[in-house]
């Protein structure tokens, strides 16, 4: 194929390639996540049956505009409980709807980031399940932002208040 004829393949395909991405969030550096989670608990224990505050900081490090949808956050999880022998034991790893919204009025909710502007969720997370808080003792949460970002770890405390 001569250059002449190269010449318009090239350009078309940067064109096509330019139009394709031209408006999609793309991250501050490539392979990275669109957002940075921070997460934190407002306490480092809480009784079996209650619940741990929880904040989680969500920043856009894309070069656009970040739609954040409620009912992405707070939705993924991973629990890990702390062994004897000092190592993680994962208990959990949960897909759930949290809140006390209805599904509807959450779906709705959406905050719009410019470019490093933060948004602050807040959640209360339930230590009333069996299935991930079986036993007192040290426990490790992460969350995620739709299955793309992962916060820090936090850990907090869960004792048998019933008892003590």
């Amino acid at each position: 194929m001569s250059a002449r004829c190269q010449l318009p393949l090239l350009l078309a395909s940067v064109l096509f390639v330019s139009i394709s991405t031209w408006g999609q969030q793309v991250p501050a550096y490539p392979g990275m996540p669109p957002v940075k989670l921070k997460l934190t608990a407002a306490s480092d224990k809480a009784c079996l049956d209650s619940f741990v505050p929880l904040e989680l900081k969500i920043t856009n490090i894309t070069k656009s505009d970040l739609e954040i949808r409620e009912l992405d956050v707070f939705r993924n999880y991973v629990i890990e409980f702390m062994t004897d022998a000092g190592s993680r034991e994962l208990v959990a790893n949960l897909l759930i709807w949290p809140g006390t919204k209805r599904e509807e009025e959450r779906l709705r909710e959406i905050h719009v980031l410019k470019t490093d502007e933060s948004y602050t969720a807040t959640f209360k997370l339930g230590v009333w399940d069996r299935r991930a808080f079986s036993r007192p003792g040290k426990y490790w949460l992460r969350t995620y932002y739709k299955e793309s970002a992962s916060s820090n770890a936090v850990s907090f405390e869960v004792v048998d208040c019933k008892s003590n």
